[in-house]
């Protein structure tokens, strides 16, 4: 059955049974929201591709990621990972973008082999 939501418990049962989670891969399930993440501040990649999240948010306490997929979600905007000092590779293929606000993010527009949104918004952007 797939995850629908990130809920407090969800999150504290992960916490749970591993206690200094860096990776967690949750793509291909139903999540619409990214919320609930603070327990897990130690996390440094985080896969959401495949999803059906809408937005970016929920990631501030994140402060060690840095590899974030949210490939193949709704994502029309991209902003607000200021926060995120540590992000390095930030994956976007896939989504709705129209408007692209990170300007701590470089678009990888010569990584090979990486597909383009059809906003035509790169997929892979890097820290510059």
């Amino acid at each position: 059955m797939p995850i629908r939501t990130l809920s407090k418990e969800l999150i504290a049962e992960i916490q749970g049974s591993i206690r200094h989670l860096t990776t967690l891969n949750l793509s291909n399930n139903e999540i619409s929201q990214i919320q609930n993440l603070e327990p897990l501040a130690s996390l440094t990649k985080l896969d959401l591709g495949r999803n059906r999240i809408g937005a970016i948010g929920g990631l501030d306490a994140l402060r060690e990621l840095a590899h974030l997929d949210l490939s193949g979600n709704r994502i029309e905007a991209v902003g607000g990972l200021d926060r995120l000092g540590a992000l390095e590779v930030l994956v976007l293929a896939d989504n709705r973008i129209g408007r692209f606000e990170a300007p701590e993010m470089e678009h990888d527009a010569g990584a090979r082999g990486r597909a383009k949104d059809g906003s035509g918004s790169v997929s892979v952007c890097t820290r510059h």
